[in-house]
């Protein structure tokens, strides 16, 4: 067999594969693996520079050992470009306009999520996340975030919070150059990343992370002392608006419970002492989260759920309790000390979400929808009864 380039002719048994790459178009390629010359020499082939034909046979002659094509296709299908964020200038111009659009955000519970894509949309984040105290568990979760993939966010948890309070506790920001605190998910993902705590009365109330910055950026110091600066400045603002609240909550058993099942025996074991039913109730919320994203697209809507699920757990105190069933659905187990109305129970929990929570809208149009069970009235096991819901 007689192998053809342009500029020279040479007899293909008698070089290797990888000669024939560095020979290709009559020159040698060096300084890069085998893989990227044969990713340079399919490249070549699609260039004026070469003649198509030529180059055509080339190729197809390589592409007859299989493993080069395979490879090939392989690079092409994984290779993923990293693009560092590089942080703007941060002028007094931009620095005095962020602090004056912090008095237009709304001073309610989801306060911080609206901090956060005011930070995102004035300083252009490309992966960055806000992390809140979870309601049940001694972990930091990501309850606002952009730029990051679902499969992604659930190996993004900063936990257990006595570490995280070792790493950030009494500073202003933490680099970290290669993340490993997050297990299950590629580094190169995240990294670098900064933290940057939000601290009020010596404890961290909120974490503002972002992801694969370019740390070594010109004006990167201004800007990490800018971003030191609007934690410590806002930390305050965040604890009256958000933990205030959710401390002046009345707890109830909620977090106790692993699973529906496991809930309803307990509640139906005190129904039972005191010969009461024990009251099924889901309800489909409708429309209601879609219509809280288009207010806030950088609110998350499950975190939004979980802080619904804490206040409407407090309502009920000790009559019950509720999960989120599915996604949009909530399950209500309560104990029938009365006749249950569950058009009456739908408007109330309406009318005291709107009240707590400023991005339900009271024009909304109300488009609950409910399934209601009695234990042991319709018979059947608790278990079979909730899957029936």
């Amino acid at each position: 067999m007689i192998f053809s380039t342009k500029y020279k002719q040479f007899p293909g048994k008698e070089m290797g594969l990888l000669k024939r790459a560095m020979y290709f178009n009559g020159f040698p390629v060096k300084g890069i693996g085998l893989l990227n010359r044969m990713l340079w020499l399919k490249k070549q082939g699609k260039s004026k520079k070469i003649n198509p034909l030529e180059s055509n046979r080339a190729i197809l002659s390589f592409n007859t050992l299989g493993l080069l094509k395979k490879s090939i296709q392989m690079a092409d299908k994984n290779r993923e470009i990293i693009v560092l964020y590089t942080p703007p200038l941060i002028t007094k111009e931009l620095s005095q306009n962020i602090f004056n659009s912090i008095e237009k955000i709304p001073g309610n519970l989801e306060f911080p999520c609206h901090l956060f894509s005011l930070l995102k949309e004035q300083l252009n984040f490309s992966k960055s996340a806000l992390y809140l105290s979870s309601h049940y568990k001694q972990e930091f979760l990501p309850w606002t975030q952009s730029g990051l993939a679902l499969n992604e966010l659930k190996y993004l948890t900063l936990g257990p919070k006595s570490a995280v309070i070792q790493l950030i506790q009494n500073k202003s920001y933490e680099i970290i150059e290669q993340a490993h605190l997050f297990q299950g998910l590629d580094s190169q993902k995240i990294s670098p990343l900064i933290l940057i705590p939000f601290i009020y009365n010596n404890n961290i109330i909120a974490i503002l992370a972002v992801f694969q910055i370019a740390i070594h950026a010109d004006g990167i110091q201004i800007f990490l002392n800018f971003l030191a600066d609007f934690t410590q400045k806002t930390a305050k603002t965040i604890y009256h608006k958000r933990q205030f609240q959710l401390n002046s909550l009345m707890k109830n058993d909620y977090g106790k419970y692993n699973n529906t099942s496991q809930a309803a025996r307990i509640l139906y074991k005190e129904c039972e002492d005191l010969e009461i039913s024990l009251y099924l109730l889901d309800i489909s919320l409708g429309t209601l989260l879609e219509k809280v994203k288009q207010r806030n697209k950088y609110i998350d809507v499950y975190r939004f759920q979980d802080d619904m699920l804490l206040f409407l757990n407090s309502l009920l105190a000790h009559l019950g309790t509720v999960f989120s069933q599915k996604e949009n659905e909530l399950l209500f187990m309560v104990k029938g000390y009365k006749t249950l109305n569950p058009e009456i129970l739908l408007h109330q929990t309406y009318l005291s979400l709107h009240n707590f929570f400023k991005e339900i809208s009271q024009n909304w149009c109300f488009d609950f929808t409910y399934k209601l069970k009695t234990f042991p009235v319709n018979g059947m096991s608790l278990e079979e009864l909730i899957k029936e819901l």
